[in-house]
């Protein structure tokens, strides 16, 4: 490779790492710092990382009128509170979040976990992207759903039977999901 086609193989190379910003793999360095002018053996075999498939954001929206508890993380501690009872407002970065007549800003929201809900029965009250263990009536023992069951209506509205949900319990995003 002649010295125009190298700098212009770097050229398309940096170009696709900017696009992509997965960074760069080569099989013979493990921390490799990258190809420059000087990179003679192996140029070729640099290699742009495949992105990552980005993860879905869970949509709290649904979660203003309702009344599961929120955690809500403060400078130096979690909050609980309704997402109802809270302003939002972005800022240049993410969104923040801000109790009513409370001066303390808070960064990150989401459903409270690691905590069992009571349910009474109704349409399910939690977005789509949630990993959680649910207790049916008649059972003892919790089982886990993702969150393609999840947002069914299945078994979250009652009908008197040993299948209907009685406590749910979030555990976290599922694989694929964030919270914003």
């Amino acid at each position: 490779m002649n010295t125009k086609e190298k700098a212009q193989w770097l050229s398309d190379f940096y170009s696709q790492l900017a696009k992509n910003d997965n960074g760069i793999y080569h099989p013979a360095f493990p921390n490799p710092g990258g190809p420059n002018m000087d990179t003679n053996v192996g140029i070729n075999t640099w290699q742009v990382k495949e992105p990552k498939p980005k993860k879905q954001i869970i949509d709290l929206s649904m979660m203003i009128d309702s009344e599961i508890d929120m955690e809500f993380e403060g400078i130096n501690k979690w909050w609980i509170g309704k997402l109802g009872e809270i302003e939002i407002y972005n800022s240049k970065k993410r969104t923040e979040y801000s109790m009513l007549g409370d001066d303390e800003g808070f960064y990150n929201c989401r459903i409270r976990q690691d905590h069992w809900h009571s349910w009474q029965g109704g349409k399910c009250p939690l977005p789509e992207g949630l990993e959680i263990e649910v207790i049916y009536r008649g059972k003892t023992e919790p089982e886990t759903i993702d969150q393609g069951t999840m947002t069914m209506d299945v078994n979250w509205s009652w009908r008197n039977t040993v299948g209907d949900i009685i406590a749910f319990k979030v555990i976290g995003c599922a694989e694929e999901w964030e919270y914003e």
